[in-house]
């Protein structure tokens, strides 16, 4: 049994990526693209963004043209199609404000923040060119360069090993409840993501901010 971490020593915390520092929106993403076509816009989401396939893009197993050749082959667009949204998709993740806050003020603050995200090399590669907050972080796991993605927990408990973390002391943030649960198997504390303002006041809650 994982002993109960005082709340004074919350003091690591992972952050997911997409849909908690970063915006993830892949219905927006799809209405900016195919604004007139809604019928459209719901195959590419089952066939090409729910898929599987997709997954499998952020752990590195199929690369965007291989990636595109399957959703064209499951929608009947053209592969195209999918190279656009890939790049799309790239133009509209951007930080959160209120999370890119929240960050901030934890390394401010002396917290050892970590980064734990499904993603695959190019949206990576991407940001990292784009945007400086990757530097506030002690340490960062991606999926695509373990071949492996959340809510496996292999990749989980890589991240404790490689950083040293005791997961009684370690708080995990995401806006999936699948991963959040894989998390808290392993003895973490955790948040699932809505919005900034409540991980905020979870984060304080525990004694963290």
């Amino acid at each position: 049994m994982v002993k109960s971490a005082n709340k004074r020593d919350m003091h690591n915390i992972i952050f997911d990526l997409g849909g908690v520092l970063i915006d993830w929106r892949p219905h927006a993403i799809l209405e900016r693209l195919y604004p007139n076509d809604p019928a459209l816009r719901t195959r590419i989401m089952r066939d090409a963004i729910k898929h599987p396939d997709w997954a499998r893009l952020d752990t590195g197993e199929l690369s965007e043209p291989q990636a595109a050749a399957r959703f064209a082959r499951r929608t009947g667009l053209p592969p195209s199609a999918f190279l656009t949204l890939f790049d799309t998709v790239r133009l509209m993740l951007t930080p959160v404000p209120g999370t890119l806050r929240i960050l901030q003020d934890l390394h401010s603050r002396g917290a050892h923040c970590f980064c734990l995200s499904n993603i695959p090399e190019s949206n990576y590669t991407h940001l990292r060119k784009h945007y400086p907050f990757f530097r506030l972080f002690s340490g960062i796991t991606v999926s695509y360069k373990l071949g492996i993605g959340k809510p496996d927990l292999k990749i989980f408990k890589y991240t404790l090993d490689t950083f040293r973390l005791d997961p009684a002391h370690t708080v995990f943030i995401d806006d999936s409840a699948r991963n959040t649960g894989a998390a808290q198997r392993l003895g973490m504390r955790t948040i699932l993501f809505h919005y900034p303002g409540q991980c905020r006041a979870a984060l304080a809650a525990m004694g963290a901010l």
